[in-house]
């Protein structure tokens, strides 16, 4: 079994999240097992170096409405790294 096929089956079986950012790359992150697969926490994306972060679940609020529904799938903030602004 290759490498792609056991992160896709961990992902499958709620182990591994498995994101796209916009980019057509697939990032697998660790899942907490307690959590059974949910993966709810925002990132951020440098425009500049493309670097992917991962922010806290509290850093960016979004308020459910009653016409988009209240499940928010997926939250990306672009923007600058430090590093990029710095640098």
């Amino acid at each position: 079994m290759t490498v792609w096929r056991n992160l896709v089956s961990l992902s499958e079986a709620g182990l591994l999240a498995r994101t796209d950012v916009g980019d057509h790359t697939w990032r697998f992150e660790k899942t907490d097992p307690d959590e059974h697969g949910s993966h709810t926490h925002p990132h951020f994306i440098c425009v500049a170096c493309k670097k992917v972060s991962c922010l806290s679940e509290d850093a960016i609020y979004v308020k459910p409405s009653a016409r988009r529904g209240s499940v928010v799938l997926d939250v990306q903030v672009k923007g600058r790294c430090e590093s990029c602004v710095t640098g």
